[in-house]
Formats: structure tokens, sequence, C-alpha cells
């Protein structure tokens, strides 16, 4: 089955939960800018909503899967989409074990590497695997670096790393298979508070390279919020 929703369409999957898969081009929203007002909604059927750039999987209580098709099909999307903001994210670039790896694969030298990464802007577009964990996109193709085949054990919070067409930052520290540039000593995490992040996918997000000394001050700092300008 196939419905529209907002200027996005989608095909309808039901199975015990309720998956809307994009089809088509992009709209005006992004999904998981959707996905948060479905949830905010309070729909008391609703267990929880997981959004990807092409994916909206709605977990609910089976029986109700009708009634919450019917409800999200009269949201007005466009009314509630946020204003995007732009943010600037101090970075500490450094060599550290994946460099070798970036610059064979880009044929570029590292330093070269990050020149062309810092001529970009990047868009928040999704959040994931674990909390505070960001997609940013998107990297010019001659930028793109494939994740490893064999992950690393341990990424430590505050790296911000290359996996395709992404920019990661990880805001706790975890196994990966992207590739590690630098690190941010500022953590995007605002714990306790719910939602724990401040970001919102659409978020323009610009690096701000930083020294090995203007790190050890901000992270003296504890500073847990962007530079923010509007």
């Amino acid at each position: 089955m196939s419905v529209q929703l907002n200027d996005i369409e989608f095909q309808v999957k039901k199975y015990e939960d309720l998956l809307l898969l994009q089809s088509g081009t992009a709209g005006s929203i992004s999904l998981p800018q959707m996905a948060r007002k479905i949830l905010d909604s309070d729909i008391p059927a609703i267990i929880n909503v997981i959004a990807t750039e092409k994916e909206i999987c709605i977990q609910c209580e089976e029986s109700f899967v009708d009634i919450i098709f019917e409800r999200i099909s009269t949201f007005n999307f466009e009314q509630l989409a946020p204003k995007e903001k732009q943010y600037f994210l101090p970075v500490y670039f450094y060599e550290n074990e994946d460099t070798k790896h970036i610059e064979d694969t880009s044929n570029m030298s590292f330093e070269t590497y990050i020149h062309a990464l810092l001529e970009r802007e990047y868009t928040l577009s999704m959040f994931g695997f674990v909390p505070g964990f960001l997609y940013l996109r998107a990297l010019a193709d001659n930028l793109a670096i494939p994740r490893k085949s064999n992950p690393s054990t341990q990424i430590e919070a505050g790296s911000i790393a290359v996996g395709g067409h992404f920019l990661g930052l990880y805001s706790l520290s975890t196994p990966a298979g992207w590739h590690v540039l630098g690190k941010t000593p500022l953590t995007v995490l605002d714990l306790p508070n719910t939602p724990p992040i401040l970001l919102e996918p659409g978020d323009r997000i610009v690096l701000k390279r930083i020294d090995a000394n203007e790190f050890k001050v901000l992270q003296a700092l504890s500073q847990n919020i962007l530079e923010y300008n509007d």
C-alpha cells in the first residue's frame, strides 16, 4: 500500500510494528523530524518511533495499527517543522592508527584531507547507533572512506570519525568501524534531561579547527553546549 505523508510518498508494510518505507524523493522535512513529531503526539498505543534517512518504524500494540495509521495520516508535518540552526563544533585533528588508511584511500595527505573537510558544512541527518551518536551528511565523494572490515574494539568518547559519506560524532566510548580523524572537547549529550540532546535533525554543523592547547582548555571547562550561530 502506498500513502502520502507531508510531501513524501511511503510504501506501508504491517508487521507486529508498523513500518513506513520511503519511496520517491525526499521531502522538505527529514524522516527523523517526522518521527519525533509522531512520538511526541502521545498516541497511547505507540511504544517507540525509530527513524533513519529512509525509514520510519513505529513500534506499537498490533491491534492498534490501523487506528495509529489513521491518526498520523491527519498530521500536518509542515507546520511542525523546527527551525534549522547552525552550530560550530571545535575539533582537534591528529594523526593516529587510522591516518594511513585515510591517506591511501583518498590519495591525499592527512593535512590536505582535513583542509578539504573544513571547507564544507554538514547536516545532522539522524541519530544512532548509541545515545549521542551523530550522523553528519555529507562528505564530498573524494573524502568518503569505507568502513573498516575489522572494527576497532574501542573508540573514545568525543571522537570525530568518517564512515562512507558520513562524519560521525561518538558521544560515548564504544567499539566501532569508522576511521578516527580527531576529537572534540565538548559533549552534545545533555543528561539527565529528556531528550538528552539539544540538536535536531536538519541542524547544520560547521567544524572549527583547534589545536592541542585549545582542546585542553575547552575540555577543562567541561562545556556541553555547542557555539550557536543564528
